[in-house]
């Protein structure tokens, strides 16, 4: 299973195609906004680039119909640009995997994915998340009753004590208000587990116990 399968039910909400766009798209893009750095993408303090680059690039978001001219943002491009401004104003970031959501408010979210090199901001829902986080998963589901409190096990030690792969482990990470929190939920097979990278500390989860901490760590 891959990321992008993994949420199937959240759905951008704009009536218009998805834009993707490369990483010297959104730098131009952004010039236009505030400058600042993109929460999971790399910063822009180091990107240089000449006048000519910089005119071809707007020529290419004139072309996808995402800039009017060099100086005005079509519908479209405006619509986009509330994305990123919103993405960039979260009250709350979550990765799975490899996407990151920013939570604007309980129901909503701005999700920015990248898929072989290029990359879309999409308005989507999120009231449903840890439903579709159970259906994605299956081990999630498993009839577990236990809860037991957090073991102190390195994160060398933890590696090699688990294999790990897309069927049976996700990693979640989130940002707010410069408080992260980064986890491993997986299963042996038998058992659901949380592995709390920051503090290395493995916890065994019931299904309901699972359920309460991926609710605790996605909400707002």
């Amino acid at each position: 299973m891959n990321s992008i399968q993994m949420l199937p039910a959240l759905r951008d909400k704009n009536d218009i195609e998805e834009k993707k766009m490369t990483f010297e798209q959104i730098y131009i893009l952004n010039r236009a906004l505030d400058g600042e750095d993109i929460y999971s993408l790399p910063g822009f303090s180091g990107v240089s680039m000449d006048e000519l680059s910089i005119t071809m690039y707007k020529d290419g978001l004139v072309e996808d119909g995402l800039l009017e001219n060099h100086f005005l943002f079509t519908e479209e491009g405006l619509i986009l640009a509330k994305n990123i401004l919103d993405f960039k104003n979260a009250m709350k970031y979550v990765t799975i995997l490899d996407i990151a959501l920013g939570l604007i408010n309980e129901k909503e979210a701005i999700m920015l994915q990248c898929v072989n090199g290029d990359y879309t901001f999409t308005l989507v829902g999120v009231i449903d998340i840890v439903t579709q986080l159970t259906n994605a998963f299956s081990f999630l589901s498993l009839d577990c009753s236990e809860d037991t409190g957090g073991m102190q096990v390195g994160l060398k030690e933890f590696t090699e004590l688990y294999r790990l792969g897309k069927s049976n482990s996700f990693s979640l990470m989130t940002e707010q208000g410069g408080k992260t929190t980064h986890d491993i939920f997986f299963s042996d097979g038998k058992s659901i587990f949380a592995y709390d990278i920051l503090n290395e500390e493995l916890y065994r989860k019931s299904k309901n116990g699972v359920i309460e901490l991926l609710k605790e760590r996605i909400a707002v």
